[in-house]
């Protein structure tokens, strides 16, 4: 008998759940049971409670056909809201509750993002992912989204792969003093390198020099406290640590402002990975998709997705933790996006084709391939088979009518969406 695996986030947890048959009834009958376990305080909260289960478009599931409809990409996530029943709550939703949910919503459009590291140490393992993991984030923020970005590593500088305390602490400050030229609307930093926690400085960046560290505190206190730039203003921080201790550690708790967000990937010291580490990999995929999205996720969602993605891969000790005290969703947008915005909205074939090849790349992902999805425009005439000239210089046109290389094809309208692997 076939079954069907989905995670299903309620009030903030991650629950597993299988399906015999994909019948809305039967989801329902699964939410009830998470619904009705007991809580932290040996509670059973109420049964009847009504609620509303949504996909990861945010569409609520209202019948069988949608539910089918989010089981055709995996893995499936859904989600899970209480709906108060008070009537004028009732008739706010849902019209009144998006313009609630996109007014507090915090938008990102033109951050100072300042990415930092260190790939070679004193007595410490070299960390040659460390540039690779830069480089990554540096494309994304920087082509993808449009962002100012400074990066302590250049990679036509082959000395910028050490990072001594004093280093670190002079490109801080450097943008520390200068940021008040920009009209920055939030603050991205990122470091990719050796950690570690003590009980006395809490989370340490271990910088080239191995015997001194950079408290990650002192770097939130700076951008946080010491700073008014950024005040009321969205603030992300990114450590992705790679430990020589094989023991994980909880990340502290510092600066609880209602507009801060933490991210922090830990990976052990024997997994090494020559194309950076799994987590920034990730991160760089599903964001660069996300803003591809007519409606784009929140970064708390994508974070779910790319937790769970880390899982499947079961790499060991491979850990993501996240503290967000946000009071408000955060969204990443382009720099460009209200001129964006405006062009897209224009074309409903088009952002139904985009949404579309957002799911054939998660498909590919879960199949464990490499490839491409390609997205073009009136090919019809491009289908001609020309046998006469070699493989490895196929054109296009060869490829989309190959069995061999094209492992899918759907056709919207003038659009046409192509999978290869």
């Amino acid at each position: 008998m076939s079954s069907y695996k989905a995670f299903v986030y309620f009030e903030g947890k991650a629950h597993e759940i299988t399906l015999v048959s994909i019948h809305l009834t039967r989801l329902k009958e699964e939410v009830l049971k998470i619904i009705n376990t007991k809580d932290n305080n040996n509670k059973t909260r109420n049964s009847k409670s009504h609620f509303k289960i949504v996909d990861t478009n945010d569409q609520e599931l209202t019948n069988d056909q949608q539910l089918k409809i989010s089981f055709e990409t995996q893995p499936v996530f859904l989600f899970v809201y209480f709906i108060n029943n008070n009537d004028n709550d009732e008739k706010k939703y849902p019209e009144d509750k998006k313009k609630k949910e996109d007014n507090e919503g915090y938008k990102i459009m033109n951050p100072l993002v300042l990415l930092t590291g260190a790939s070679k140490y004193d007595r410490l393992d070299y960390l040659p992912e460390v540039k690779i993991d830069l480089i990554m984030f540096r494309n994304l923020f920087e082509e993808v989204y449009g962002y100012e970005v400074y990066s302590t590593y250049d990679p036509n500088k082959p000395e910028t792969e050490l990072l001594t305390l004093h280093q670190l602490n002079l490109f801080l400050m450097q943008h520390y003093t200068n940021n008040n030229e920009k009209n920055y609307d939030s603050f991205i930093f990122v470091w990719c390198g050796h950690g570690n926690t003590t009980s006395e400085e809490g989370d340490i960046l271990i910088t080239s020099d191995d015997n001194k560290y950079k408290s990650f505190k002192k770097v939130q206190e700076l951008f946080t406290y010491d700073t008014n730039r950024f005040l009321n203003k969205p603030k992300i921080f990114i450590k992705n640590i790679y430990r020589e201790n094989e023991q994980s550690q909880e990340q502290q708790w510092h600066n609880n402002e209602p507009d801060t967000f933490i991210i922090l990937s830990t990976t052990p010291g024997k997994l090494i990975f020559e194309k950076g580490s799994y987590f920034t990999e990730c991160f760089c995929n599903i964001m660069s998709q996300n803003i591809k999205l007519p409606k784009l996720k929140s970064l708390d969602s994508n974070i779910m997705l790319i937790s769970k993605l880390i899982e499947q891969k079961e790499l060991t000790g491979q850990i993501i933790q996240v503290i967000t005290v946000c009071d408000q969703h955060v969204f990443l947008y382009n720099k460009d996006y209200s001129n964006i915005n405006i062009e897209i909205d224009q074309d409903f074939l088009w952002n139904e084709t985009n949404k579309k090849a957002h799911e054939m790349v998660n498909e590919m992902i879960n199949k464990r391939k490499q490839g491409i999805i390609v997205v073009a425009k009136n090919n019809d005439q491009l289908e001609t088979l020309n046998e006469q000239l070699p493989s490895r210089n196929m054109p296009f046109s060869m490829m989309i009518t190959s069995i061999e290389h094209m492992k899918k094809r759907l056709t919207l309208g003038q659009y046409s969406i192509y999978s290869f692997y």
